[in-house]
């Protein structure tokens, strides 16, 4: 008698709790939709990150090299060495995320990141290297004037010096 009561309130209690399976049906659907796109989140932020390291790792040491060896057409080799080093990232970053069926502005969004973050990287060393002009000058400037070059001994700068120079 027990069973069978139990069975009975099995059947009665979705009827009268409002459950139906079209609800839950719809509740999964949202569930399983929010976590594949969780999914794809992460997966997009890892081939961003991927994508920022190997920009990183392409720029460097053109960029160091560049620096430390600096000619007229700095700026120009500068740009260059950027400028493909990012189509070239940005057009493997395109590919990669084509296969999650991304929106062309999400594509682009990511592409502008990926973009701000080689200039800012290669922004972040023309800085650095110009922090660096001053004490580069000087030990240049001890490697030609700071010695004598028929003696070998240090020079000095004296008033009298700089005014007989001067005149």
């Amino acid at each position: 008698m027990f069973i069978l009561t139990q069975a009975l309130a099995i059947d009665i209690l979705p009827e009268q709790s409002g459950w139906s399976f079209e609800k839950e049906l719809d509740h999964f659907i949202v569930q399983i939709t929010t976590y594949i796109a969780s999914v794809n989140a992460a997966l997009c932020g890892y081939l961003l990150d991927d994508s920022k390291e190997a920009l990183s790792k392409t720029l460097l040491d053109p960029v160091v090299a560049l620096l430390e060896d600096v000619k007229p057409d700095l700026w120009t080799d500068l740009n260059s060495i950027m400028g493909e080093a990012l189509e070239t990232q940005a057009k493997v970053l395109e590919q990669r995320l084509a296969e999650f069926g991304l929106s062309k502005e999400k594509i682009q969004e990511l592409d502008d990141v990926l973009r701000k973050h080689g200039s800012h990287m290669v922004k972040e060393k023309v800085l650095g290297a110009a922090e660096q002009v001053g004490s580069l000058m000087k030990q240049r400037f001890d490697a030609e004037f700071l010695r004598d070059s028929s003696t070998g001994l240090q020079r000095r700068w004296t008033p009298s010096v700089s005014q007989h120079c001067l005149e």
